[in-house]
């Protein structure tokens, strides 16, 4: 095995992609598992209607402190502090029914 040492940007990318595509194969969709139902509780019950709207996004989105590392989506809280005008306008309003 011939190890590289790589350094450009591009390299880097085109090196990280030759690994990914050895990872992630096309497996096909024939044996889809299905997912596990987590609510156990009465139907009734269930939480079918969701509303997000343009008041809820913004005030959550103010109430994030700016001293916090960043989530799993890697966004740092100041980041959307600062955008949460235009997210707010676009997220909310939103409606999702089941």
């Amino acid at each position: 095995m011939i190890l590289l040492l790589v350094s450009l940007a591009e390299d880097m990318s085109e090196e990280l992609n030759k690994f990914f595509i050895s990872v992630f194969t096309n497996e096909g969709n024939e044996s889809i598992p299905e997912a596990e139902q987590m609510y156990k509780g009465p139907t009734d019950e269930q939480l079918c209607d969701l509303e997000i709207t343009e008041e809820r996004v913004f005030t959550e989105l103010v109430r994030l402190r700016d001293d916090k590392a960043a989530g799993a989506d890697d966004l740092v809280s100041r980041f959307l502090s600062t955008i949460n005008l235009i997210v707010s306008q676009n997220y909310g309003g939103q409606r999702s029914t089941k």
